[in-house]
Formats: structure tokens, C-alpha cells, sequence
């Protein structure tokens, strides 16, 4: 059991439009984000190793 009833998860420098937009890529399987925001939302895709958008995680599932 938790102590605290309601915890707080702390992900530095991730920008709250950059895990809204991830979210929506992981239930949809496509998200729309303005050129402007894609080298942040790809930079925090690689952090939080969501797979299917950056080489890192493409290569991987390549070999498995």
C-alpha cells in the first residue's frame, strides 16, 4: 500500500503537451504535433521509450 493517497510522478523536463500528444499516439496509434513541437516530442519519446517512433525503438523491434 501507498502512504500517500494520491502520488505524484515527476518527469522532468517533459512537456505537458509532449505526453498529452504520446498518450494519444499510444491509443490511437497516430498523433498529429506541429513541426514547431517534433524534435521535443520525439526527444521525449526516446527518454520514455515509447516504441514505434524513434530508430532507437524501430531497430529493436526489428531484432526480436
Amino acid at each position: 500500500s501507498t502512504p500517500c493517497k494520491h502520488p505524484v510522478i515527476v518527469l522532468q523536463d517533459v512537456a505537458f503537451s509532449d505526453l498529452h500528444a504520446l498518450v494519444e499516439f499510444i491509443y490511437h496509434g497516430e498523433v498529429n504535433v506541429h513541426q514547431r513541437s517534433l524534435s521535443s516530442f520525439l526527444k521525449t519519446a526516446e527518454v520514455l521509450r515509447v516504441s514505434g517512433l524513434t530508430q532507437q525503438g524501430d531497430a529493436n523491434e526489428r531484432d526480436e
